[in-house]
């Protein structure tokens, strides 16, 4: 399965249950030298001043307190692409700060929580107790993305994957709360703490067995999940259309159009128009005598699209129409030029080293057909500190597209990563009697939700059918389970997929009328 949240928060340590988590214990700022003990949650954490508890408590303090405050902003549902930006944008960086932190005091801390001296126990398990506990808390808190939010059933499996993703912190604080229980009871002025560790470390117990662990402590290897049927891989293409087939008669037409941004650079609304504005024009330079759109006629299509309208004054669709389909209204004869503005490693020309490049790639395809008979190949311009220039250093490329001499280091040396999870999972039979709808990639691109419906290990395969409406809703969902190998509630994973299913949205029929849909869908874990 891609890489996602889910995927991201199993490498933290947790994942849907009931537990309710009690915020964790907050300290505030440490005081340099402080003469009296500080407090957390409201408690002393020692009865001497922490200088006279060990030469490094203070500085250990510190230190937690400085943890404590690197908080995990939290944000309401967001769509896919926003999600994704909140995970390489913020949350990952939180991840890594809040590992690294949590480690290296764990190391200075750890050997105290077995010292002689039930003082310096119990402010070490405080220490380090408070710390993964609140971890535990800010995982818990992050909001489903938009996709998994609009289903009930959805949701529950989302939390609980939380909480299997952070079960070895929650362990870790479950056993820093025992020996806090353990050792308050062993002097007078730590009373206070026996409760509050108790109460947490039964908290922590119940997360903590969101993943089972072997009987020496370590965690467990994970399984590979069960090979599915063959019914479920055997090779099948969708035809997705995105404009009806061209006509070759016809003068085309050349759209300048826009990829994905690039993870080093995010362009605004404004300065995205701005670039494909100047690109248009050097398009136009390159492919000279070729009939180039205005950038005003794309602006429209683009209205339209988010408006999910085909046409002007038309239905608004359950899925936005592909933009070649908009533009292809008008245009029978079309041409894409995409433009991908990207960075990657690649090997110097002049020394044989490998570093950064950035570059715009211009690649011209057909509109509906795989047919290159007689197009241009693909273009490029270098974008010197296309990293660090910001927005600029692209515009000031874009204005050099026909001028320039193309880049000579193309996607040589291109350094690509997909992430791979521990689930399969396959749509196949998707009917394509009106290939518009997209049901294969819909349900393809809903992966993430129709799998967080197999809890636990074990197969299933579930065959489904579906009205679909003229403006692209989805309606009377029907689940036919074939196998459900190891599915512990075979109802509730077809009430999750009929959840699932029911909430798509896919493009307007073309032909304006309902449609009914069957697929099979195959998960294992």
């Amino acid at each position: 399965m891609r890489i996602t949240i889910l995927a991201l928060l199993c490498s933290v340590a947790a994942c849907g249950s009931n537990v309710v988590v009690s915020p964790a214990p907050t300290a505030p700022p440490a005081v340099e030298a402080a003469p009296t003990p500080p407090l957390l949650d409201g408690r002393p954490v020692s009865d001497v001043a922490l200088r006279a508890l060990h030469p490094e408590a203070e500085a250990v303090w510190t230190e937690h307190a400085r943890i404590l405050s690197d908080r995990l902003p939290s944000r309401g549902v967001r769509d896919e692409a926003e999600h994704r930006q909140f995970l390489a944008d913020v949350f990952v960086p939180w991840v890594e700060r809040r590992r690294t932190g949590l480690a290296a005091l764990r190391t200075r801390v750890a050997p105290w929580t077995t010292a002689p001296d039930p003082r310096l126990r119990l402010f070490s398990a405080l220490v380090l107790a408070s710390l993964e506990t609140d971890t535990v808390v800010s995982v818990r808190q992050l909001p489903p993305p938009e996709v998994i939010a609009r289903m009930a059933t959805t949701v529950v499996e989302y939390r609980a994957t939380l909480d299997r993703a952070i079960a070895p912190n929650a362990a870790r604080a479950r056993d820093l709360w025992g020996i806090c229980v353990a050792t308050a009871g062993e002097a007078p002025w730590a009373t206070p703490w026996i409760e509050p560790c108790r109460s947490r470390r039964a908290e922590m117990e119940l997360l903590a067995a969101a993943e089972t662990q072997t009987p020496d402590g370590s965690r467990p290897t994970r399984r590979q999940p069960p090979e599915l049927p063959a019914e479920c891989t055997v090779e099948e293409t969708w035809r997705s259309i995105e404009a009806p087939p061209p006509r070759m008669g016809a003068r085309p037409v050349v759209a300048v159009t826009h990829g994905d941004d690039p993870e080093e650079i995010r362009f605004t609304p404004q300065e995205r128009d701005r670039l494909l504005e100047l690109l248009t024009v050097g398009v136009r330079r390159w492919l000279r005598g070729r009939r180039v759109l205005p950038r005003d006629d794309v602006r429209r299509a683009e209205r339209l699209r988010s408006e999910r309208r085909l046409r002007e004054g038309g239905p608004v669709c359950g899925q936005a129409p592909p933009l070649a389909a908009i533009l292809a209204e008008r245009h029978p004869h079309l041409w894409l030029a995409e433009v991908d503005p990207i960075c990657f490693y690649a090997d110097s020309l002049r020394g044989g080293e490998l570093g950064r490049q950035c570059t715009l790639q211009i690649d011209v395809r057909r509109a509906g057909s795989s047919d290159r008979t007689g197009l241009p190949e693909g273009t490029s311009v270098d974008v010197p500190n296309g990293e660090s220039g910001g927005a600029e250093a692209w515009l000031r490329a874009a204005e050099t597209l026909g001028v320039a001499r193309p880049s000579s280091v193309g996607l040589l040396g291109m350094l690509m990563g997909r992430g791979g999870g521990y689930t399969r999972f396959s749509v196949r039979g998707a009917s394509d009697d009106d290939p518009w709808l997209r049901v294969g990639p819909t349900l393809n691109d809903a992966e993430e939700a129709l799998t967080a419906c197999l809890i636990g290990n074990g197969l299933a395969t579930v065959g489904v059918r579906f009205a679909v409406s003229p403006t692209g809703d989805t309606s009377e969902v029907r689940i036919e389970p074939r196998a459900m190998d190891g599915v512990s509630d075979p109802d509730r994973l077809s009430r999750c997929v009929a959840d699932a299913i029911d909430a798509l949205a896919l493009p307007c029929t073309h032909d304006g009328r309902p449609a009914v849909v069957e697929a099979l869908v195959c998960m294992s874990r």
